[in-house]
């Protein structure tokens, strides 16, 4: 089975870091927690939610992962049983800082001495500590994205300027969608929890973590903001460049069309037409073909379109 456990001054943390149906079964014969909630650990939730019971509390939450290979940022989810003296969580093995608390409590009593102390609410708040600590890291990875953009926002050509964008802005999307619940979460573990666990002796690190939820989403608001603010650009410089080309085409379809004109005046088969018998008549036409061109050239020059 994919399960770890750590047992110290008759506190349990049991890790189920790859959900199956054996590690189904195992909670199904050990605890007394809803089919609903062991089920909704198996399916893919599309958004985090907070359950408190008369004897235990179940939290399932998104957190944001970043995929180094694809320069993405994901969501993963975590949930959390919260029963007695234990604490189990059931995970799917991506978030770090999961694995690194684990492992650390594992080889070091003193840490074990400090976080086991009964009360599973403890190891609970260590534990969302350390993930929102993680958050700052993807958020250094946003900003030093949007800085490379503004480099070469005025350089790079805008079809590449615009796949960058649009990277970020699905980076921020996914990000403030997976933790847009978690003060919410944390507000309602706060408020009801207390029926359960002493809630409100943490209360005080509870409420630090909603602020640094607070100073987190004000740091993922103002990116928002600002790769709105390069994609307008990058649409303005890309509006600019269309005109451009239009503007050449025009320029150039004019310049064509002239000669053209010409030739086709000079080319009819009557009476009066000059060179049409001339030996050198196609030769005239030539130049004088090309010096009809002159005129419309300055004209353009003129006006600053060429």
């Amino acid at each position: 089975m994919n399960i770890s456990k750590i047992e110290y001054n008759k506190t349990h943390w049991i890790n189920i870091y790859k959900i199956g149906d054996e590690e189904l079964d195992f909670l199904s014969k050990n605890f007394p927690f809803s089919s609903e909630n062991l089920e909704s650990c198996k399916k893919d939730t599309q958004h985090s939610a907070i359950q408190v019971y008369s004897d235990y509390i179940f939290i399932s939450m998104l957190f944001p992962v970043y995929n180094r290979s694809t320069q993405t940022i994901e969501s993963t989810e975590l949930n959390i049983f919260l029963k007695d003296k234990m604490f189990i969580t059931v995970h799917d093995n991506k978030l770090l800082s999961i694995l690194d608390f684990f492992s650390n409590l594992e080889v070091d009593l003193s840490l074990r001495k400090k976080y086991f102390l009964g009360n599973p609410i403890i190891l609970l708040y260590e534990l969302l500590d350390r993930l929102l600590d993680s958050y700052f890291s993807m958020l250094d990875h946003i900003n030093e994205d949007i800085k490379k953009l503004e480099k070469s926002l005025f350089s790079a050509a805008e079809y590449k300027n615009t796949e960058k964008i649009l990277k970020i802005r699905q980076n921020i999307i996914t990000f403030r969608r997976t933790m847009q619940a978690h003060k919410n979460i944390i507000q309602k573990l706060i408020s009801k929890g207390d029926s359960v666990f002493s809630v409100n002796t943490l209360k005080l690190h509870y409420n630090n973590l909603i602020e640094q939820l607070k100073d987190i989403w004000m740091i993922i608001e103002s990116q928002k903001e600002s790769i709105e603010v390069l994609n307008q650009t990058n649409e303005s410089l890309i509006s600019f460049e269309l005109n451009n080309i239009i503007k050449a085409l025009t320029v150039l379809s004019i310049v064509i069309a002239v000669p053209s004109f010409v030739m086709t005046i000079f080319s009819v088969n009557s009476t009066g037409t000059p060179f049409l018998n001339h030996p050198s008549g196609f030769i005239f036409l030539i130049f004088i073909s090309i010096f009809s061109i002159v005129p419309v050239i300055w004209f353009f020059k003129r006006k600053k379109w060429m």
